[in-house]
């Protein structure tokens, strides 16, 4: 192959065109998936009640076994791949491994998330925010700083040395986004009116960006939070209502923050959205048509559920004309034109060796 060929073929197909995708997995609420990408977990219906649901590798494992609960659900799985979490009907924690099976975690409730290898476990329930460990058993999170009390604990980076997630003060009428660490304990990010918005939603793997919602002039936005800038609002879709339904929230961030997605309150119920620093809030049809070539028109999407670490699959929920309603999906986003164009360079600087020879 000649050094000009390779060049020519870096040149003419744009990398971002390259495997965009979106996939169906099948009749599921998607809420979780793994760090690579190759694992989803939600929850589905049988006739003897809702039971967790496990994509991997192309095909949907009902994960039953936990026995007198009519409803069973899951909410997220361990970037590992290994561990999912959730709630069963009686709002008891659990955790679920193929080796070892169901492993309630009471008198805690939902399980929200888990550290990367699962042996961290954040959630919620009755008494507030928990932090469960493999060998030192659950903690309720502190109070807040300044006051207030840590009700729900969304999230934790990957070492699960960080949770973020939101709480409450003065009887209920200020909600609050928090941050936790065993050193600084719960530190406040944003207060929004209790009830209508849902404060701190999801982290990064270092725990060093906070995406979420809030409440900006009267109106639920996503924001999104560093030390060094604070809590950001996203900005709004353009045809975003202030309805304070609980609903516009951001729900996964990138390792290093360049790609947000999440839904919005919009005229039609709710709009997904994708923000990056240069481009802004936009919808996510538009976001993955203009960037990656990536045409949806034929699904009709109703959630974004999360993402992996590096924004190359996001998931949610929607309907179909050929798969049907609350069908989930994973949108599949090639790898960065930079990284692309990087191996173009490393296979012509190889080449030009064995050219001068």
């Amino acid at each position: 192959m000649h050094l000009r060929y390779v060049v020519l073929a870096c040149l003419i197909v744009p990398p971002t065109l390259l495997a965009a995708s979106i996939q169906p997995l099948g009749n599921f609420f998607s809420s979780g998936i793994s760090a690579d990408g190759s694992a989803v977990v939600g929850t589905g219906s049988t006739l003897q009640g809702n039971r967790p649901a496990l994509w991997r590798n192309g095909t949907v494992t009902l994960l039953d076994g936990l026995a007198d609960q009519e409803h069973v659900f899951a909410q997220n799985i361990s970037p590992d791949g290994t561990t999912v979490v959730g709630e069963d009907y009686n709002v008891v924690g659990y955790r679920w491994r193929e080796a070892t099976g169901y492993q309630s975690i009471p008198p805690f409730g939902i399980t929200w998330a888990s550290s990367s290898d699962g042996n961290i476990l954040v959630g919620q329930s009755v008494n507030g925010a928990f932090r469960w460990t493999e060998n030192g058993g659950g903690q309720y999170l502190p109070t807040i700083t300044g006051g207030g009390t840590a009700e729900a604990a969304r999230d934790v980076s990957l070492d699960g040395s960080v949770a973020v997630g939101s709480g409450g003060r003065s009887n209920g009428q200020i909600g609050i986004a928090f941050r936790w660490t065993e050193a600084t304990g719960a530190v406040p990010l944003g207060e929004y009116p209790y009830g209508q918005a849902q404060g701190a939603t999801a982290t990064n793997a270092s725990g060093s960006i906070v995406v979420g919602s809030t409440v900006s002039n009267g109106a639920e936005e996503a924001f999104r939070w560093t030390e060094s800038e604070g809590l950001v609002g996203l900005g709004h879709l353009p045809n975003h209502v202030e309805n304070l339904v609980n609903t516009t929230a951001a729900v996964a961030v990138t390792d290093d923050g360049s790609l947000i997605v999440g839904n919005e309150n919009v005229t039609a119920g709710v709009g997904e959205f994708a923000w990056t620093p240069t481009g802004g809030i936009q919808p996510i049809d538009h976001f993955l048509l203009d960037n990656y070539g990536l045409d949806i028109s034929d699904w009709t999407l109703h959630y974004l559920t999360d993402m992996t670490p590096d924004g190359r699959f996001i998931i949610g929920n929607g309907s179909h004309p050929q798969f049907g309603d609350n069908v989930a999906f994973r949108i599949a986003i090639p790898e960065p034109a930079s990284m692309t164009l990087a191996v173009c360079a490393m296979l012509a600087a190889g080449l030009r060796k064995i050219g001068s020879r």
